[in-house]
């Protein structure tokens, strides 16, 4: 979609600092972060919540939480604890379905509370 943030950072019209990415994934730093990390994991297909997902997508929402279970590996996160969080609802500020991967002390008020 043209006017999704997430859609221009996966055809790289808009810039991210990316931090990991395959075919169907890509995952960058959160430019208004709520953590110390603040990692957004999204799909690299337009799918606008997870309330839009059907069955065929199992294989996508499987690989969004290894992703976070990999970057949570990779950040060295894992024994201070990390939250993996999906907004959904009013919560969603964009319509892109999308994972937090949160860890360390606030920055501001916290992603889905």
């Amino acid at each position: 979609m043209a006017d999704c943030i997430f859609c221009q950072i996966v055809a790289r019209q808009a810039p991210a600092d990316i931090m990991w990415e395959n075919d169907t994934v890509i995952a960058f730093r959160n430019i208004a972060p709520k953590r110390q990390i603040h990692h957004l994991i999204v799909p690299k297909q337009h799918i606008a919540s997870l309330d839009e997902t059907v069955a065929n997508q199992q294989a996508v929402l499987g690989q969004l939480l290894l992703v976070a279970r990999e970057l949570s590996q990779d950040s060295a996160i894992q024994e201070d604890g990390y939250e993996v969080v999906i907004n959904g609802g009013a919560r969603i500020e964009v319509p892109h379905l999308h994972l937090h991967l949160l860890a360390g002390q606030p920055t501001g008020t916290e992603v889905g509370r």
